[in-house]
C-alpha cells in the first residue's frame, strides 16, 4: 500500500467514525448534519483510494487540493485577522439586573462597555440615542441594518443604540439617565405596540420601580433567567461548533450568512392562532395574541397605559435643561399595519379581514393613549403607519413572511427616512448650534 492511498483510508476512516458517532448521538438535527458531513468525507475519500487518479477519482483529488487551497486560506485570513486584533467570538452573556430586569455582559458577543448593540461606548457627546426595545435592538438583522446603523447612514449622525430585547417604558427611564452622559442633541424613544403596555405593567415588579405599582393590582414576579443548557454535541458537530466558537471569520460569516437568508425565505404560520395574509407580500399574522397586548379593557394593559405616560413625563423631566430633545417614535403591530392594509384593498386579499379589523379597533384607543401622553409630556411624535402601509400596498416586503413581528431590512429602511424626515435630519442638514 502507498502511502496516498494510505493517507486517503485515513482519511474515510475518519469520515465514517464522524457518521457512525452522528448517527448514534446528539438531538437529531445535529445527527442529520454529522452524518451528511461523514459522509461527504468518506465517500470521496474511498473512491479515490480505490480508483486512484483514474477517472473519477482524477475528480475527487481536484476537490480535495481545492478544499485544501480554501482550508489554507481560511488558516492565513485567521491569523490576519488576529495580528489586527480581533478576537475569537465570545458569546453574549445575559444576566439578571435590578434596574433593567435583564442585560447584556459588557463586550461579548458584539457588545460594547455598557452591553449594548455598538461598536464602542463614545468617549465624547453624540448627536442621537436611540431608546427602545427589540426593534432598536434589530434583532434578527446585521448590526448595520438595525435602525441606529441605518438612521446614522442616512442621516450623517452619529447615533448610539440603548435598545434591548424585552424592554419597556420603565427600562427607558433608566435608558434615558445613561443617554444624557453622552451629552445627547436627541433622544428617541422608541414605542412599540407589540409589547410596551404590558412591558410596563410586568417590570412593575421589580423593586427599582416599585412607585409605579397600581394598588390592588397584583404583579407576578418576573421569570427567571434560564441559562440554556450546553447542547449535546456528537464528533462532527462538536468539531463544527470549536471552529465556529474560536475562529473569527469562519463565526464572521456563518452569522452573516444566517442573516442575510432569513428574510427571504417563506415561514409556514408557527402556532394555531397565526394565519397567512395571501397576496403578493404574504405573511403570518396572529391577531389573537396581539390584540391582548394592546387592550385597554383589561386592567394590566389599562396600567400599563398609564405607566407609559408617567414614564414619558419622568423622561420629559430629565432631559429639561440640558440641551437634549426628547422625540417618541410609535411603531404599532405588523398585524396592525397589515389590517390597514385590509382596509385600503378592501378586504379583498385577506381571509380573515374582520379579526384584524377587531384588532385595529381594540389598538386604536392604545394608540390615541400613547400620542396623548406624548403630547402632556411635551414630546413630538413620529408614527409612520401611514408610510408604511402606502409602500406594503406598492408590494414592498417590510416584515419578515413568517409570524415574526418585527421589521425586515425594508421597513426598517423606510422608517429610519421618515423619522429623519421629521427630525430634519435629511442628508446636509446642517447641526444644531
Amino acid at each position: 500500500m502507498n502511502v496516498r492511498r494510505a493517507l486517503w483510508l485515513g482519511v474515510a476512516a475518519f469520515g465514517v467514525a464522524i457518521a457512525v458517532d452522528g448517527a448514534l448521538r446528539g438531538a437529531e438535527r445535529h445527527r442529520v448534519a454529522a452524518v451528511s458531513l461523514g459522509v461527504l468525507i468518506a465517500l470521496p475519500a474511498l473512491v479515490r483510494a480505490a480508483v486512484g487518479r483514474r477517472g473519477i477519482g482524477r475528480a475527487v483529488s481536484a476537490v480535495a487540493h481545492l478544499a485544501l487551497a480554501l482550508g489554507v486560506a481560511l488558516v492565513l485570513a485567521e491569523v490576519l485577522v488576529r495580528a489586527l486584533g480581533m478576537p475569537a467570538f465570545a458569546p453574549a452573556e445575559l444576566r439578571e439586573d435590578p434596574e433593567l430586569g435583564h442585560a447584556h455582559a459588557p463586550l461579548l458577543g458584539g457588545r460594547d462597555g455598557w452591553g449594548f448593540r455598538n461598536r464602542q461606548v463614545p468617549s465624547g457627546a453624540v448627536d442621537l440615542v436611540l431608546i427602545g426595545d427589540e426593534q432598536v435592538l434589530g434583532l434578527g438583522l446585521a448590526r448595520s441594518a438595525a435602525l441606529p446603523e441605518r438612521f446614522a447612514s442616512r442621516t450623517g449622525r452619529s447615533v448610539y443604540s440603548l435598545g434591548e430585547e424585552g424592554y419597556g417604558p420603565l427600562q427607558y427611564v433608566a435608558l434615558t439617565e445613561r443617554a444624557l452622559q453622552l451629552e445627547p442633541e436627541r433622544v428617541v424613544v422608541v414605542v412599540h405596540l407589540g409589547d410596551d403596555l404590558h412591558d410596563a405593567f410586568r417590570f412593575g415588579a421589580l423593586e427599582r420601580w416599585s412607585e409605579f405599582r397600581a394598588p390592588g393590582l397584583d404583579v407576578p414576579p418576573l421569570d427567571p433567567l434560564v441559562e440554556e443548557p450546553a447542547p449535546s454535541l456528537n464528533l462532527g458537530m462538536g468539531i463544527l461548533d470549536a471552529l465556529m466558537r474560536n475562529a473569527w471569520v469562519l463565526r464572521t460569516a456563518g452569522e452573516r450568512f444566517k442573516l442575510a437568508v432569513r428574510h427571504r425565505f417563506d415561514a409556514a404560520p408557527a402556532s394555531a392562532d397565526a394565519w397567512p395574509f395571501r397576496g403578493d407580500i404574504a405573511a403570518a399574522l396572529s391577531p389573537g395574541p396581539r390584540t391582548l397586548r394592546v387592550d385597554l379593557e383589561r386592567p394590566e394593559i389599562a396600567h400599563g397605559a398609564a405607566v407609559l405616560r408617567a414614564t414619558l413625563a419622568r423622561i420629559s423631566e430629565l432631559s429639561s435643561g440640558r440641551g437634549t430633545s426628547v422625540h417618541v417614535l410609535l411603531l404599532r403591530s405588523k398585524e396592525s399595519y397589515y389590517a390597514l392594509l385590509a382596509e385600503r384593498r378592501d378586504g379583498a386579499r385577506s381571509e380573515r379581514a374582520a379579526e384584524l379589523a377587531a384588532l385595529v379597533r381594540t389598538e386604536r384607543p392604545a394608540v390615541d393613549a400613547v400620542l396623548a401622553a406624548a403630547r402632556d409630556a411635551g414630546l413630538s411624535v413620529t408614527d409612520p403607519a401611514l408610510a408604511i402601509v402606502e409602500a406594503m400596498e406598492a408590494g414592498q416586503v417590510l416584515f419578515p413572511r413568517g409570524e415574526g413581528s418585527l421589521l425586515g431590512p425594508n421597513g426598517v429602511e423606510l422608517v429610519a427616512s421618515q423619522l429623519a424626515l421629521d427630525l430634519g435630519l435629511q442628508p446636509g442638514t446642517p447641526r444644531d448650534g
